[in-house]
């Protein structure tokens, strides 16, 4: 008998190995090296043997690095199709090794080792990227009152000055400005390279935070801050509403990036979490 060898290789259906077309590998140290470059974070594989396998040395046998848990499942004795059962990571290189441990059901080893390699870069697999990259590039309005009438407003400025970031809204009212409420409306757009996100609503609620950080003026203190909701303009765009601030008061508006973070319909996320602290000026 002979030593069993990988007829074929797929990855997400399509063929990137043939035994029958060997010339188009690297095969070192009876080692076929595989680059595919480019994957998806969910990708499936599908391993075609020549003859049929001892599935236990199969799992024994396949191996990816980074560590994912990997479920198989056979067609029949000769096909095996691999899928992960967590979301490979964003931007991160994997290598799938098939090593010479495996067996056919004689029990005669894997002629040659299959090492399969590839980054999580596919079209839909693509980190968000937020639309503004500092405070400053922010999209911000607001609106006034006082003890609930409304207050018109003059101009709604952003910016950074020696003390930081600031949001300044302007208006000719009477009133005084210690017993101004502002509401905030700071637009949340998200992006991606290859097509127009479409945001889990729920992850975007879950990801925001925005909280009272210090204040320097005692009349406005108890103006904490709080989120009065999102108005969705599109799929990938919203208004986040924030009522309940003050004058000369601190915030801060965290956003999670990450797995744990904002998802698309893809569970494409953010690489990195976005923090602004920011300054309320009322005159």
């Amino acid at each position: 008998a002979e030593h069993p060898e990988v007829d074929s290789i797929s990855l997400d259906g399509n063929l990137i190995f043939d035994k029958n077309n060997p010339g188009s590998y690297a095969i070192e140290d009876n080692t076929y090296s595989i680059d595919v470059g480019n994957i998806e974070k969910n990708l499936t594989l599908r391993f075609n043997f020549t003859t049929s396998i001892d599935k236990k040395s199969f799992e024994n046998g396949f191996e990816i690095i980074p560590s994912v848990n990997w479920n198989a499942s056979w067609q029949d004795e000769n096909t095996v199709n691999i899928s992960f059962k967590d979301n490979l990571a964003l931007a991160e290189n994997y290598r799938m090794e098939l090593g010479t441990n495996v067996k056919s059901s004689d029990g005669l080893t894997l002629k040659n080792k299959y090492l399969i390699s590839g980054i999580v870069l596919g079209d839909y697999s693509r980190y968000l990227s937020f639309y503004a990259n500092s405070f400053t590039e922010l999209s911000i309005d607001a609106a006034l009152s006082n003890g609930g009438t409304p207050v018109p407003v003059t101009n709604v400025t952003s910016g950074l000055d020696d003390d930081g970031n600031f949001i300044n809204i302007s208006y000719t009212d009477p009133s005084d400005p210690e017993d101004l409420e502002a509401t905030i409306l700071l637009t949340m757009k998200f992006l991606s390279d290859n097509y127009i996100p479409f945001i889990k609503k729920d992850s975007l609620q879950d990801a925001v935070n925005f909280s009272f950080v210090a204040g320097t003026n005692p009349g406005t203190f108890s103006k904490t801050g709080n989120i009065n909701g999102y108005e969705w303009i599109s799929g990938n765009e919203c208004i986040l509403k924030v009522g309940e601030t003050g004058k000369d008061n601190i915030y801060h508006l965290h956003i999670s990036g990450d797995s744990s973070g904002v998802l698309d319909n893809h569970d494409n996320y953010m690489k990195d979490d976005i923090d602004y602290y920011f300054k309320l000026k009322i005159q």
